[in-house]
């Protein structure tokens, strides 16, 4: 998990800035790329782990094979330490989900909006 945040705050700092002045093409872009660099990076990083030997020697006859457990699989969870660092990646799709919201439905999402109209049917 160090690995993961050290390398998600790095991928954080490669990539432009957050900032509301830039086009929607170009910030669906960014995200893309971003993305995509995490999903390599995470590939190289579970690659690196895997290549690093266990600390305890495995018993024969244990039945145990290194590295061939589910529980070993943690991209998911290298995944959200990944995205939870990269504060610039959050704000973006943020924004990508907004501008799509009010493109879509012609108004701007926001909490207050939501409580507004659950407040008027009740």
């Amino acid at each position: 998990m160090v690995l993961a945040f050290l390398g998600g705050v790095g991928l954080d700092f490669l990539f432009p800035p957050y900032t509301e002045k830039i086009e929607t093409s170009r910030l669906f872009l960014e995200v893309t790329g971003q993305c995509l660099s995490l999903i390599v990076v995470v590939y190289i990083i579970r690659y690196w782990i895997q290549s690093i030997p266990l600390l305890f020697p495995v018993r024969s006859g244990s039945g145990y094979t290194p590295y061939s457990s589910a529980e070993f699989n943690g991209e998911m969870m290298m995944g959200m330490v990944f995205i939870s660092s990269q504060l610039n990646l959050i704000y973006k799709i943020d924004l990508i989900s907004k501008r799509l919201y009010a493109f879509f439905f012609q108004e701007e999402r926001a909490i207050e909006s939501l409580e507004k109209k659950l407040t008027k049917k009740n």
